[in-house]
């Protein structure tokens, strides 16, 4: 337990140099135990008034501090991602939310919906 607690402590320390802006500017990285021995990173911030927390970035003992600026990167990235993929709307739902079950993906795979290369030349429209 030693260990994990003077990891979360450098990578707090590390990502203290981080500044967040613009639409982020609100967000927090923070570093949290995970386990007997880990840390992790994860992405915090209020949306829709309720405390919103990213997933979990593991942080390795044997990372230097360009991997876990880098990590820490990723996890804006992605949270970023995540609302906009929730406020993302098409005829009013959320086609590409964060939250649609993997089977529900799954089923719908086999529904395509291509080009054919001479529709559009031939003067055929893509609209619905």
């Amino acid at each position: 337990m030693k260990q994990c607690h003077a990891l979360v402590w450098h990578t707090q320390q590390v990502l203290r140099d981080v500044r967040l802006t613009g639409p982020v500017a609100s967000w927090q990285l923070v570093a949290i135990p995970d386990g007997d021995e880990g840390c992790c990173i994860r992405v915090e911030f209020v949306a829709d008034g309720a405390l919103q927390k990213g997933r979990k970035w593991r942080i390795s003992n044997f990372m230097v501090r360009t991997e876990i600026i880098q990590t820490a990167f990723k996890a804006v990235l992605v949270a970023m991602e995540h609302e906009v993929r929730e406020k993302f709307l098409y005829r009013g739902k959320a086609v590409f939310g964060p939250h649609v079950s993997i089977d529900a993906l799954w089923e719908a795979c086999d529904t395509l919906d291509v080009r054919a290369e001479s529709s559009l030349a031939a003067g055929g429209s893509n609209e619905r």
